[in-house]
């Protein structure tokens, strides 16, 4: 899996925690700033809300949403990376064997 930074995770180069927390920020921070205008143009032309509270409301939904979207991208790296441990460990078995 290619990633924006470069090449993804490989059973050879496999990240570390810190690495994988870097790599979840900019997605996260993208899918934010999308929910935030998809937010104010539907507060503004379906909702009607006044511009203050379309605001802050709008400000709401991308920090909320952003965090979130993280949170679920780290989570499908940590468990792309558990399966390549996996992957490595079972090659490795078999090199023992032969």
């Amino acid at each position: 899996m290619d990633t924006i930074f470069g090449k993804g995770m490989t059973v050879e180069d496999i990240w570390s925690n810190e690495k994988i927390k870097k790599e979840s920020i900019l997605p996260g921070v993208v899918w934010g700033i999308g929910s935030y205008y998809f937010a104010n143009v539907f507060g503004k032309r379906i909702l009607k809300l006044p511009p203050r509270i379309n605001t802050f409301s709008s400000i709401a939904t991308m920090v909320v949403s952003g965090i979130l979207y993280r949170k679920v991208y780290y989570d499908g790296m940590i468990k792309k990376r558990d399966q390549l441990l996996i992957e490595r460990t079972r090659g490795e078995l078999e090199l023992l064997k032969k």
